[in-house]
């Protein structure tokens, strides 16, 4: 009788094992997909800097459609590969409105890259 229940716990260790292993894995995965950009921070030559992650950008037209339509908000960068479009912009941009303009021109924002 004590054999099995020995048996069971040597699983149920070995099972909190991988739940440990794997949520700090995909912890440092998450933290390493972040870009070291900041938001809306002012440097040093005035210049506010805002970066954004954008989904459904897939090839250099969209990365143009974005970049022409958040031109308004001052020099853009679009980064396909990152799927992001950074900001620099001489005043703070509201958050409200570059992601009212992603949305108006079909992609999706999902958020600022800190």
């Amino acid at each position: 009788m004590f054999s099995s229940l020995r048996g069971w716990s040597e699983i149920v260790a070995l099972v909190a094992i991988i739940v440990i292993v794997g949520y700090f894995y995909m912890k440092s995965k998450r933290e390493a997909g972040k870009a070291p950009e900041v938001h809306n921070e002012q440097t040093e030559n005035s210049n506010y800097i805002l970066t954004v992650k954008i989904e459904g950008m897939m090839c250099e037209r969209c990365a143009a459609r974005v970049t022409d339509g958040l031109k308004k908000f001052g020099e853009i960068s679009v980064n396909l590969q990152e799927k992001t479009a950074t900001i620099v912009s001489d005043e703070m941009q509201e958050i409200s409105d570059v992601e009212n303009t992603i949305n108006e021109l079909g992609y999706k924002f999902e958020g600022i890259v800190w």
